[in-house]
């Protein structure tokens, strides 16, 4: 199996490491820090992965939290297009 590395659930991991399960989350659908999954679809982390994540520095670990919320940000601006002509009447009313 995984050897002798103790396995987390996503909510465990991210009391392991420091990070909410929201991000941890959001890195696996992205692919920037993805998770293993069971045969039933459950996805968890290694102690490995928590090393890993340890290890990275408090810049790097900036900048992957970052990359993480950045898609979740410009999916609502992108949601807001279609809401433009009443974002300029109501600025040109104002």
């Amino acid at each position: 199996m995984l050897g002798m590395d103790k396995i987390y659930r996503i909510p465990q991991f991210g009391a392991r490491v420091g990070h909410s399960a929201h991000p941890l989350r959001v890195m696996d659908r992205n692919g920037t820090f993805p998770a293993r999954g069971t045969a039933t679809g459950r996805r968890y982390h290694t102690e490995a992965d928590a090393r890993r994540q340890e290890s990275l520095s408090p810049q790097e670990a900036m900048v992957e939290d970052l990359m993480a919320v950045v898609p979740t940000f410009s999916c609502r601006l992108y949601g807001l297009r279609s809401h433009r002509k009443q974002i300029r009447e109501a600025a040109n009313d104002g």
